[in-house]
């Protein structure tokens, strides 16, 4: 293993002096614990570093506990103390939980079987979910920090359904057998119904301060350490899925063409399987009202027909009845008469 560990540079030691080294006690027992703390690094999920900003640090009263009656007055002068800020760390505390934001119906497919004097269809029929309704877990909202290795570790749960609220069952294919009475057709609709969920992961988080004390009479030496944690509370995280839950089918019933079927005009049949109660049927589209004819024109003012008015008078024939107009002078009728 090469590299500084805690400030001890492994690689520059000499083999002979690090075997000198491990033989004695005391140098077993730091490595061993240089070791550790390595490893607890290395387990511990990294987080951002203004993760922990708002962890109030630890007070000297409180370190001051710890370390009970090993703080001494050393030559007139008491021991300090010294914090450092060490490791923000964080863990998925409990079962994310699963509750429902929304439910629909997707309509997959339709057609009609029929059991008709004359013919007979197939009535085995298989809708499969939309890809649209299955997704995996989508991480929403991570709660201001850099989870890192915690999204992996929530997935895990969610995966393995380590979750409390609802559970969730996932339905991708459905087959329905319909068996028409005689002289009967059936049209069918075939419906997946799908939801969306959420899952919320609840993250604790902690801050690592490590303390030593020290006294101005002996200088360098560290005489009381450790280290203590401070709970910085808790942060959700939110993820997101779609998941097909089950197929329906709605029914249609109606009478066959034939001769010698009769019965009555087609009638819903409804859901099968009944609709649970959260969920509304959908709405089918109405038909377009048939165009109402456009009323005949009405006459225009003064066009109407007055049944009190006069006939229009007619014009006088330029012509005459009294034959054709003579051609000459006309004799005198009072001509030869006696004075």
């Amino acid at each position: 293993m090469h590299g500084a560990v805690r400030g001890l540079n492994v690689a520059a030691v000499p083999k002979a002096a690090r075997t000198e080294c491990l033989m004695q006690p005391h140098a077993r027992t730091r490595l061993l614990f240089l070791w550790s703390g390595l490893l607890l690094l290395l387990l511990a999920p990294p987080l951002a570093a203004d993760t922990c900003d708002g962890c109030p640090k630890p007070t000297t009263e409180q370190i001051k506990k710890i370390i009970g009656d090993k703080l001494k007055t050393r030559s007139g002068s008491k021991d300090r103390i010294y914090m450092d800020k060490g490791d923000c760390i964080a863990g998925v505390e409990g079962a994310p939980e699963v509750q429902p934001i929304k439910f629909w119906l997707r309509e997959i497919a339709s057609g009609e079987v029929w059991n008709c004097p004359h013919s007979k269809s197939h009535d085995t029929i298989t809708i499969e979910a939309h890809a649209a309704d299955k997704t995996e877990w989508t991480l929403q909202a991570s709660g201001g920090f850099k989870l890192k290795g915690l999204v992996a570790e929530v997935e895990a749960k969610l995966t393995r359904g380590e979750t409390s609220g609802v559970t969730i069952t996932e339905v991708i294919k459905v087959s329905k057998t319909l068996v028409p009475n005689f002289c009967k057709r059936i049209q069918w609709e075939g419906y997946f119904l799908a939801g969306r969920f959420k899952a919320t992961a609840t993250i604790r988080i902690k801050q690592e301060w490590a303390w030593w004390t020290k006294n101005p009479t002996t200088r360098y030496k560290v005489h009381e350490k450790g280290t203590v944690t401070v709970d910085c509370g808790t942060q959700d995280i939110e993820f997101q899925r779609n998941a097909p839950l089950a197929g329906y089918f709605h029914l249609t019933e109606g009478s066959c063409e034939d001769a010698g079927c009769s019965g009555a005009l087609s009638k819903k049949l409804g859901f099968f399987p009944k609709l649970p109660p959260e969920v509304e049927p959908p709405e089918k589209p109405k038909p377009a009202p048939e165009p109402e004819e456009a009323p005949e024109d009405e006459p225009e003012f003064g066009d109407a027909e007055d049944p009190d008015a006069l006939p229009p008078e007619e014009e006088p024939d330029s012509s005459d009845d009294l034959g054709d107009a003579p051609t000459g002078p006309l004799d005198d009728p009072l001509a030869g008469a006696g004075s």
